[in-house]
């Protein structure tokens, strides 16, 4: 499975066979994949499930700090409770920054049940957030919300593969210190978009789609 996740993540998945897993990983029985998870598709499933059990405890855990003292009213850390949990695989000695990696290659694939993958095991923590964020932003249109917070989840899978790419090719010189003011930015840009004014008009965008679902 490591060996899947750092190639998934450097090459893509169309660009690693299942062949070619094996043989990073030393296998010698080309069959192994598929005895153990069936497809391709499967071993990517699994992968995500490895790596978010510890990003979802992480998550709820923070939440629950959040909620004993400041509650809806720290914007600031309910993001951080979203994107650092997810931030500190870079760090992590076992090969978490190649799932940062996998995560941007596989969002928004329509072949993979990512989104399924999410919702039904994971997707807990961050449905929580979601509702803390509309309760604390509750002058703006819910529809806004949910479709600003829907945005922010891409930027912050992109915006984190983006600096681990950046992070290889300069064979990592960039001090933690550095990766930390990068993912704090993120973080404050974040809750930027998700707290500004909503302009006249998307106001009219969204009066025009709400009168055609009516």
């Amino acid at each position: 499975m490591t060996a899947a996740e750092r190639l998934f993540g450097e090459r893509g998945i169309d660009g690693v066979s299942l062949r070619q897993i094996n043989q990073a990983a030393g296998c010698a029985n080309v069959a192994a994949i598929h005895y153990h998870f069936g497809s391709k598709e499967a071993l990517v499933t699994a992968l995500i499930e490895r790596r978010m059990k510890g990003i979802n405890t992480r998550r709820m855990a923070m939440l629950d700090e959040i909620e004993k003292t400041a509650g809806v009213d720290d914007l600031h850390g309910l993001i951080e409770a979203v994107v650092w949990p997810l931030a500190e695989q870079l760090n992590d000695s076992s090969g978490g920054n190649h799932y940062v990696q996998l995560l941007a290659q596989v969002y928004g694939d329509p072949r993979l049940p990512v989104a399924e993958t999410f919702r039904g095991c994971f997707g807990q923590s961050v449905r929580r957030v979601e509702e803390l964020i509309h309760q604390r932003l509750t002058y703006l249109p819910r529809e806004i919300v949910a479709t600003r917070f829907g945005l922010a989840g891409s930027q912050m899978i992109h915006t984190l593969a983006d600096w681990e790419r950046q992070l290889r090719t300069s064979r990592g010189k960039a001090s933690p210190a550095y990766t930390a003011l990068y993912v704090s930015i993120l973080v404050d840009t974040i809750v930027a978009g998700l707290e500004s004014p909503v302009s006249a008009t998307t106001l009219r965008q969204l009066k025009e789609t709400q009168r055609k679902r009516a």
